[in-house]
């Protein structure tokens, strides 16, 4: 039986997420969506998890939970990201701008990716995956409004 590679996808259920994961279901790839959103995505080829990507103990549950279903990670897809305008729901003025929102946004968005490509390197390393043939793709888009 042929081994199922999975990829995880970070912000699976927002618009680029679910697209990412929808691209990579049809070229016969498992995915390990991750998101705080609840579950509505449904196919036989997906797996979610929810986990707040800013919580460093929910990233070590969510690395046991993938170690118990013995899950063959090929490759993780950094997505998750929030815009300081969503965040806020007001036009942006950066001199208005609160330090304590920037530091949320940030914990997110780079925090976030520190974080889960922490754990997913010992993953690799335990499987003794060469440097060049590990990938990760960090995504961060900024939407004008």
């Amino acid at each position: 039986m042929k081994e199922k590679n999975f990829v995880i996808i970070t912000g699976c259920l927002g618009i680029l997420g679910r697209s990412l994961t929808k691209k990579l279901i049809e070229d016969e790839y498992y995915v390990l969506g991750i998101d705080l959103k609840d579950n509505f995505f449904n196919h036989s080829k997906f797996l979610y998890f929810k986990c707040d990507l800013t919580k460093e103990y929910q990233i070590k549950n969510l690395f046991k939970f993938i170690s118990k279903k013995k899950l063959n990670i090929v490759s993780l897809i950094n997505n998750a990201a929030i815009d300081h305008k969503v965040q806020t729901k007001q036009k942006f003025n950066f001199t208005k701008y609160k330090y304590n929102e920037w530091k949320e946004v940030m914990k997110v968005n780079i925090d976030s990716v520190f974080l889960i490509t922490k754990y997913i390197c010992k993953i690799f390393e335990k499987k003794k995956v060469r440097q060049y043939s590990k990938c990760f793709l960090n995504i961060w888009i900024s939407w004008s409004r």
